[in-house]
């Protein structure tokens, strides 16, 4: 993408795939299921303060999720920023930082690979415009 747009890639501290803890360095098909319940448990019950064992909790990685966007984005002031993470991250970090969408709703959008997510910063707060092809009401 940087390539394509001309663009200096950067890395941007706080956007970092899920920390699993324990599970870090396992087999995708051992932490699968583990994963899958404690996501499960953010999006479809809210509660953030699960986590995996030895690992973050929902309200961490929002909480870096949101420094992290907040910063590159006191550090660009107007200009469009292109952030790429992983969709985890991305999708408790956004639930929590935008005012017009909640963890109900990414659970019920899950991310895909490649998706994107367009969110807009304004003196009103972060809103977001655009989730995987979706238009969240604002």
């Amino acid at each position: 993408m940087a390539e394509v747009l001309g663009l200096e890639v950067r890395v941007l501290e706080g956007v970092e795939e899920l920390h699993v803890g324990v599970h870090e360095g396992s087999h995708d098909d051992d932490v699968a299921p583990i994963a899958m319940e404690v996501f499960g448990r953010w999006m479809r019950e809210g509660d953030l303060e699960h986590g995996f064992q030895g690992g973050e909790t929902g309200h961490q990685i929002a909480a870096r999720m949101s420094e992290a966007l907040n910063r590159v984005a006191d550090a660009h002031p107007d200009e469009a920023i292109v952030v790429v993470s992983h969709g985890g991250s991305m999708a408790v970090g956004v639930a929590a930082l935008c005012d017009n969408i909640g963890v109900e709703f990414v659970g019920e959008h899950m991310l895909r690979n490649t998706d994107v997510v367009e969110i807009v910063r304004s003196d009103a707060g972060w809103q977001c415009v655009a989730w995987a092809g979706r238009v969240p009401e604002i």
